[in-house]
This record gives C-alpha cells, structure tokens and sequence, in this order.
C-alpha cells in the first residue's frame, strides 16, 4: 500500500513493505487563504504539494525536513531560465543553472548534508498570477507602496478596494493546519528538524515566522530575503526579540548575489542581530550572482551548513 492511501502513518508501517515513490504530488486546497477574482486574472488558493524522498528512504527513520517555496520557480533549471530571460533579459545556459532538489541531491551525494524530505510548494497559476499570489502569500502585512506596486506594474485592472498584501499569516495557518499534517501523518519525521527555504519575498516570510513564538520552523534557508518591505519592519520586529523566545532556531543560513550590492548592508545588518540573538548564522555572497541567479548555487552551499551529515538522526 502506498502511503498517501493510508488513514495515518502508524497504519501503512505495519503492512509491510511498501513501495514508496520518490517523488509524489498532490493538490491541497488552501481554505486559510482569500481568492482573489479581478478582470483577466484569478488568484486561486490550491498549491502543488511535491514530496522528494532521499535516496535509499527508510521508513521506519526519522528525517528532517525542508519545506521548499517557489517551486514553480525553483524547482526546475527550465522555469530558473525563463525568469532570468523575462527579467533580466539574458539567456543563461541550462548546463549553467541548477534547480534547488539538484543542488540537494548533490549535497546529499557528496556526505556533506543529511538526507532530508523535501516538500516543495508550486503556484499552479501562470507566471503573473503566482507573481501576485505571492505578494498575498508571502507578506506579513498590507504596505501602501507595494499596494501601489501591485496596481501600477502587475496588475492595473485590479478593482478598487481590493488588498492583495499582506496575507503572512494566513498562510502561516495553510502550512500549520493542512500542508505540514499531510506530510507528517504520512511520512516518519522529526518536527524539531523542520526548515523552510525562501527567496526574496518567501525569505521575508520566513524571518517573519522566525519572530513568532509559535514559529513553524527550526532552520532556515534564506536567499536575498526582501528585507526592505515594509521599511524593514521585519528587522525592527527582531530587535526587540529577547534571546530566551528565540531558543528553538537551531540554525539560519543566510545568502545573497554579489551583484545584489544595494541590499547587502540590510543582510549584514540581520546576520549581526541574529547573533546577537546567540542564533547560529552562517552568511555567504555567491559570486557574480544577481537576485535571480543566485538560488541556482545557494542551497548546494547552504544545505551542508543547515543540515550537516554529522546531524543526521
């Protein structure tokens, strides 16, 4: 039987072997979020939910594991290509680029990085639609200038009254109440290994989970986190934390392009609080990467730095 057709985990390990797929989908419907319906476009509230096994996946072990946002981006060396020919007006080789679950893999191959599951979060939208839908997903509160962002260059048509920001939290509540009981009533895991990775606007979301007592999260990836929303509020938010309610962050990679040279002081200014914080941080400039090339190298030196293969359970 395979897992996913199993009422609960404690009943799929007790029938014996199974054949488990190393890469599985589903669709999971994000009742927590608000759609959004506007001339030419729908901001819908389903994600495709990929699981990724390690290689040689032991049922009866406890592994870590690694929510992924930005599939729909990252995910593929082909959609990292498109992006960087959309906006940045460049053609960049394939054999120059790889997808995040390469550079895990890779990690993982080499011995630097304990085996984890990787449960990877797409936008089944088109690419402008998931553009929006991360401006709701993605940011801890509605900002007047992003409104005015939203409107002027993404989405003109956008009906008066209507607030796309700001919509941190519920998404918060999607990963708590439906995505993470998925996983975890199918697949054996270790809740206090759980990371999340972000890019950008998600590596925004990710440090504002970090600030929450109730956080989701134990270690995190973040890759040129948007730390100018907001006027950076999400450091002001971090410098009032006291060290004692920030004890369960076991570790935050950090990263960046080099030619992302603007928002450089504002990472060196969150790598400092962190450790001021007595949180282990590690921070890398990748070299002659730009916002969007660098995710093609930051989690294969991130990974190893996260989740070393000496932490493996």
């Amino acid at each position: 039987m395979r897992p996913d057709r199993a009422a609960s985990r404690s009943e799929w390990q007790d029938l014996g072997p199974c054949q488990y797929p190393a890469h599985s989908v589903i669709t999971l419907r994000g009742d927590q979020l608000t759609p959004i319906t506007g001339p030419a476009m729908q901001i819908g509230t389903h994600y495709r939910v990929h699981i990724l096994l390690p290689a040689n996946y032991q049922p009866d072990r406890a592994y870590s594991t690694l929510y992924v946002a930005d599939w729909s981006w990252l995910g593929e060396r082909s959609s990292m290509q498109d992006l960087l020919r959309i906006y940045e007006q460049r053609e960049v080789p394939l054999s120059e680029l790889r997808s995040v679950p390469e550079q895990i893999t890779a990690a993982e191959a080499a011995g630097e990085a304990s085996p984890v599951i990787v449960i990877g979060l797409e936008c089944p939208d088109d690419l402008l639609a998931c553009q929006i839908r991360r401006e709701r997903d993605f940011t801890p509160n509605s900002w007047a200038p992003e409104e005015d962002y939203i409107r002027g260059v993404l989405w003109p048509e956008l009906p008066a009254g209507l607030t796309i920001s700001g919509g941190g939290e519920a998404f918060g509540r999607f990963l708590r109440e439906t995505v993470i009981p998925h996983v975890e009533q199918r697949f054996r895991v270790d809740p206090k290994q759980r990371g999340w990775l972000g890019t950008s606007l998600s590596g925004l979301w990710g440090l504002s989970q970090l600030n929450q007592r109730s956080r989701l999260f134990s270690h995190y990836l973040l890759n040129s986190p948007s730390l100018w929303y907001a006027d950076g509020a999400v450091l002001t938010e971090l410098t009032v934390q006291s060290p004692v309610n920030l004890r369960g962050i076991r570790t935050v990679y950090l990263s960046s392009g080099s030619e992302e040279a603007a928002e450089q002081p504002l990472l060196d200014l969150l790598g400092a609080q962190l450790r001021e914080k007595q949180i282990p941080t590690e921070q890398r400039t990748l070299p002659a990467a730009t916002h969007l090339s660098a995710p093609s190298s930051a989690t294969r030196i991130g990974l190893p730095l996260v989740y070393p293969a000496s932490s493996a359970p």
